[in-house]
C-alpha cells in the first residue's frame, strides 16, 4: 500500500521522470528514478535492497549521475531525510545544501 502511495505521488509530481531497475549479476536489487530537465537533473529516487546498501554500489550510481550532469553542464539535485545514512555519501560526494525543511534537506552537485 505505501509502494502504491508513493508510486502514484511520484508518478504525479515526476511524470516524465526515467525509472530504471538496477540489477546486479542479471536480478534486480533496486531503482532509479531521474528527471533530467534543460537546466538541471534532478535525482527524484535511489533505493537499494537491504542486502545490496553500503557496499558502494549507491556511491556508484550517483557517481554516474555526477559524470553526466558535468558532461551536460547541469547540476545534479537531490532531496534526502535528515536520518538518512546516505546524507554522508551525498556529502562526501561534494553536494551541498540548498534548502530544507522538518524532514528533508535539499542539496546540490554543480558541474565541475
Amino acid at each position: 500500500m505505501q509502494f502504491d502511495a508513493q508510486r502514484r505521488s511520484y508518478a504525479s509530481a515526476y511524470g516524465r521522470a526515467e525509472h530504471q531497475i538496477v540489477e546486479q549479476d542479471g536480478q534486480p536489487i533496486g531503482r532509479l528514478m531521474v528527471l533530467r530537465e534543460k537546466d538541471f537533473t534532478l535525482l527524484v529516487d535511489i533505493a537499494l535492497l537491504a542486502e545490496h546498501r553500503g557496499h558502494g554500489t549507491g556511491g556508484g550510481l550517483v557517481r554516474d549521475l555526477i559524470q553526466q550532469c558535468a558532461r551536460d553542464g547541469v547540476p545534479l539535485r537531490l532531496q534526502v531525510l535528515r536520518t538518512n545514512p546516505a546524507l554522508r555519501l551525498y556529502e562526501r560526494l561534494g553536494f551541498t545544501r540548498t534548502g530544507e525543511d522538518q524532514m528533508y534537506l535539499q542539496m546540490e552537485r554543480r558541474p565541475d
